[in-house]
């Protein structure tokens, strides 16, 4: 999010999972994070669900959290990138299930499992460094 304006109070989509602070009342309203998203898009999906109760999400500069990126997947990457994808597969298909959304999430579906392969030969082909997320 390097075009993001970090120091400036904003109504946002979604924060970062790891720097995501929620009234209690709100989890409860809610029955917390869906275990269907056991690693990637729990937040994504908690934060559209906090959205459509009406509520908006802000974002704070003045609260600072360090958050080491990558640290829980770096020794499981390649099944990190499978649940990843299937994540957003599950997550389309939760919130944009009519029918008019069918073809849609078929092809994203496909693309996504397509991109397994190709994420995983990213993985194992480019050096570490480059690999490796920047955060702030």
């Amino acid at each position: 999010m390097r075009s993001f304006d970090h120091k400036t109070e904003l109504t946002v989509d979604q924060p970062a999972g790891a720097a995501l602070f929620v009234r209690r009342t709100i989890l409860n309203d809610l029955s917390a994070l869906d275990e269907r998203f056991p690693m990637f898009f729990s937040d994504v999906d908690l934060c559209k669900r906090i959205k459509d109760l009406g509520f908006i999400i802000r974002f704070y500069p003045n609260i600072i959290v360090h958050h080491k990126g990558g640290s829980t997947i770096i020794n499981r990457r390649v099944p990190m990138i499978i649940t990843s994808h299937i994540s957003m597969i599950k997550y389309f298909f939760k919130h944009y299930n009519g029918s008019r959304y069918l073809m849609p999430n078929v092809l994203i579906a496909i693309s996504l499992f397509i991109g397994i392969p190709i994420r995983i030969l990213i993985y194992f082909i480019l050096p570490n460094d480059r690999r490796m997320r920047r955060t702030l």
